[in-house]
């Protein structure tokens, strides 16, 4: 035991403070990944500091959406039902996520940035599966107001993703604009650029 404190004290000593610094920060950031408590937390943050805006957003026309897709219906959080086609006609902003989920949390500011910019001008549809008392819990502790749902039946075809999170952005017209599989830096200003062009065409017509 007393030989390897020897060889750390040696090694240490030849290390400059910098370094030494630098291997305290990664072996506590280290650490924190590996304790469940924190691992959440800690590789949320992470992913969020490298987050960028969507690729193809300089789509102008999509696949249609079915009038059957449209039929497809959710819970809100006081369970009362609410279907896709109540919100026709405006911009829809689809995600799927979870609280336990580090990529979901990490778009989370960005997504909540978006709906406190543009209000009911979108139509933001959070859907969780999970229980609405944890989502609720999870919504109040960040101090989230973005509408949430809950899953309560089979998804869409058009809607279906292996992995969360998911967004599917709609345009009034029906056109699925975008699909997104992985967080993604939402109140871009090349995001934003695409919702104004189509708040701004649904308002010419």
């Amino acid at each position: 035991m007393e030989k390897i404190l020897d060889r750390l004290k040696q090694y240490y000593q030849k290390k400059s403070k910098l370094s030494i610094v630098f291997d305290i920060f990664f072996y506590t950031l280290l650490l924190l990944i590996i304790i469940p408590g924190t691992r959440t937390k800690v590789v949320s943050t992470i992913k969020r500091l490298t987050l960028i805006p969507p690729l193809g957003l300089n789509a102008t026309t999509g696949v249609e959406i079915s009038s059957g897709d449209y039929q497809w219906s959710f819970q809100d959080m006081n369970k009362k039902t609410v279907s896709l086609e109540q919100l026709k006609g405006n911009v829809i902003f689809l995600n799927f996520w979870a609280t336990w989920c580090p990529p979901c949390i990490a778009e989370m500011p960005s997504i909540q940035k978006l709906h406190e910019s543009y209000g009911d001008k979108i139509k933001m549809i959070l859907i969780s599966q999970e229980d609405p008392e944890t989502i609720k819990a999870f919504l109040e502790k960040n101090q989230y107001s973005m509408p949430t749902y809950i899953l309560t039946g089979p998804i869409p075809e058009i809607f279906q993703s292996k992995s969360i999170p998911s967004t599917f952005l709609i345009s009034p017209e029906g056109q699925l604009i975008l699909k997104k599989k992985g967080a993604a830096k939402w109140n871009s200003k090349k995001v934003t650029k695409l919702l104004d062009k189509m708040i701004a065409e649904k308002k010419n017509k």
